[in-house]
């Protein structure tokens, strides 16, 4: 299988997809990347945006210079922009919100999974790898198969995600669309698993998930993400040697009831802490469930709202720790970033596996308050205990940077679908 520039990787939105193009892109392997908004300032209608005020131009900007990877060559982008910028200015407009953003979210992904599959039907010569994301390629994983396309399908979170924020959902006693379409969204994907050819996956936890879809473990591959060694690094200062200063635990991630902010707040109230701070750095998301929590923890937590992500690291920096009871994730690039800044942190097993207990912080049970309010004042107590977990968290995610994963990623693919139709024909798998 001849790879040169021969590899198409296709998703509407970001997550890690701009390293995953990068890396192929780097390996002279990337023939085109497929996405939705890619930030192009000369281009239309970005190039329209010097019309605008100055204030109001510097809004959009800071939001969409988080669509844009420098390194990516520009003639090696598609950009079906036309379906996902509704979605994304009706999420500014406040009665859009919640289950209205997430239909035209959700339609945006399908109308991009058409597009792309009538795109490789139409393609030729015909690439030799499509390489996609969960929940938005179905259509082109079908076409890629009739014609022959070896399919990647790249799994960041958990399969059974969609289920456990219904239940979540219905035990909060909060109306939302997971309840009524979760076993949909789950169906889809469990089709999309059962047609790649190979799974990337960043955790054992995703990749037990999707082998629960009866999909062979020779199949899925293990591969943890990275970040950005040199944005995020440990404070200069000392942290504990600061006049005046108040311990700080910091959560970043959307203010949402799956990233488990409930949980966070009732332990953080539980501990009850003298001359300490919470802060939450992230969007809010469901209105409901955000108007409860404000009213509910009034005066407990400093709401910091949605801050670009060149921004995040001064938050940080301001920190001793960081706490991430989330209910249904991969594994979190905020944990990778939360390590490389040396903090501590105190995750759910659902977080993903890159935080060792005992070692760079504490995994807890999810919705345990009990036992996440504990470990907040472990840390808070024992300064000795936190300098060295702050250590040893930098010295983790040093094995986790984004050269490493490219590399492994690129390893994947040449080496593993080199021969992929004979491992197929081994293993049974048609």
């Amino acid at each position: 299988m001849n790879l040169h520039e021969n590899i198409v990787v296709s998703y509407p939105g970001k997550l890690h997809s701009y390293r995953v193009a990068l890396a192929f892109q780097k390996a002279r392997l990337l023939r085109r990347f497929i996405t939705g908004i890619y930030f192009n300032p000369q281009s239309f209608p970005y190039s329209m945006f010097r019309w605008l005020p100055t204030s109001v131009d510097g809004r959009i900007l800071r939001e969409l210079k988080k669509r844009r990877l420098d390194e990516l060559e520009k003639d090696r982008i598609l950009s079906l922009q036309v379906f996902e910028i509704p979605a994304k200015l009706a999420v500014k407009i406040p009665f859009c919100r919640g289950e209205f953003y997430f239909w035209l979210q959700f339609f945006a992904y399908l109308a991009h999974d058409l597009y792309v599959s009538r795109w490789l039907d139409r393609c030729h010569p015909k690439p030799a790898v499509f390489y996609a994301f969960e929940g938005s390629a179905l259509l082109s994983f079908q076409v890629a198969k009739r014609i022959g396309i070896a399919t990647v399908l790249d799994v960041p979170i958990i399969a059974d995600a969609t289920v456990i924020l219904a239940s979540e959902a219905k035990a909060l006693g909060i109306e939302t669309v997971f309840t009524r379409i979760g076993p949909r969204i789950r169906e889809r994907l469990r089709k999309e698993v059962l047609l790649a050819d190979r799974i990337v996956t960043p955790s054992p936890a995703v990749a037990a998930s999707v082998a629960g879809d009866n999909v062979p473990l020779s199949k899925v591959r293990l591969l943890p993400f990275g970040v950005d060694l040199e944005q995020f690094q440990p404070a200069t200062r000392h942290r504990e040697t600061t006049p005046n200063r108040k311990f700080c635990a910091l959560f970043v991630g959307k203010f949402s009831f799956r990233k488990g902010v409930h949980y966070l707040l009732e332990a953080w109230k539980r501990a009850n802490l003298k001359d300490a701070e919470l802060i939450i750095v992230g969007p809010p998301i469901e209105p409901n469930f955000v108007s409860n929590m404000r009213s509910q923890y009034s005066g407990n937590f400093v709401e910091a709202g949605n801050i670009p992500h060149y921004g995040v690291s001064s938050f940080y920096s301001r920190a001793d720790i960081f706490v991430f009871p989330s209910l249904a994730e991969g594994s979190a690039l905020v944990t990778y970033e939360a390590l490389a800044s040396g903090l501590p942190c105190i995750v759910t097993p659902e977080a993903g596996s890159v935080v060792r207990d005992g070692i760079e912080g504490f995994v807890v049970p999810s919705r345990d308050v009990v036992a996440l309010a504990d470990r907040i004042i472990c840390l808070y107590r024992d300064r000795k205990l936190l300098q060295e977990m702050s250590v040893s968290a930098r010295k983790r995610a040093e094995t986790f940077s984004w050269r490493h994963y490219g590399e492994g990623l690129v390893q994947i693919v040449s080496d593993d679908l080199a021969d992929i139709q004979l491992n197929d024909t081994r293993n049974g798998i048609t």
